[in-house]
């Protein structure tokens, strides 16, 4: 009667303890004002830097990024080839269900004034018909084994039998 009362009374705790959100935006380039499709688009959580949720952006540049978290602040970040990293502070204390707007892009700069090495990527890269995730940015425990990663990766499920399966592949 105990444990029943004690795993009763953790679940409960988890379900109140994570907040669903909904962020909607449109990505566009700053000079042309025209949409960019399969920009990367991110939640982060800044206390580690793990990623929270991800989508790509549509062919209108429009994206929908919905996701779970505890934490009462989150990063936006969205980034396309050729296209500085946009940064953007989110507070869920504000609602959870928001509209970013428009996004404009700017493109990066190739003159060099200075160098800086910046260790930011991008948790997931899409090149052509490939997806290529960075497997820092999801949280696992420090001793994990490659079967617990894949199962923290977006469309990737792994069966008791070790299966592994890619978006239903």
């Amino acid at each position: 009667m105990k444990n029943l009362f004690f795993a009763l009374l953790c679940l409960t705790g988890f379900q109140l303890s994570a907040q669903t959100f909904e962020f909607s935006g449109k990505i566009t380039d700053s000079e042309t004002k025209q949409p960019l499709e399969a920009a990367t688009v991110y939640i982060e959580d800044p206390a580690d830097s793990t990623v929270v949720s991800y989508t790509i952006s549509e062919k209108d540049g429009n994206f929908l990024l919905t996701g779970n978290s505890s934490a009462q602040k989150l990063n936006l970040l969205v980034s396309f080839t050729g296209y500085q990293v946009h940064k953007q502070n989110i507070s869920l204390a504000d609602g959870l269900v928001k509209t970013v707007g428009t996004i404009e892009m700017k493109i990066a700069d190739n003159a060099l004034d200075e160098v800086q090495l910046v260790g930011a990527r991008a948790p997931i890269v899409i090149k052509k018909d490939t997806l290529e995730f960075n497997a820092s940015s999801f949280a696992t425990r420090p001793d994990a084994n490659l079967e617990e990663l894949m199962k923290k990766l977006p469309g990737v499920e792994v069966d008791s039998q070790g299966n592994i399966t890619v978006n239903g592949k």
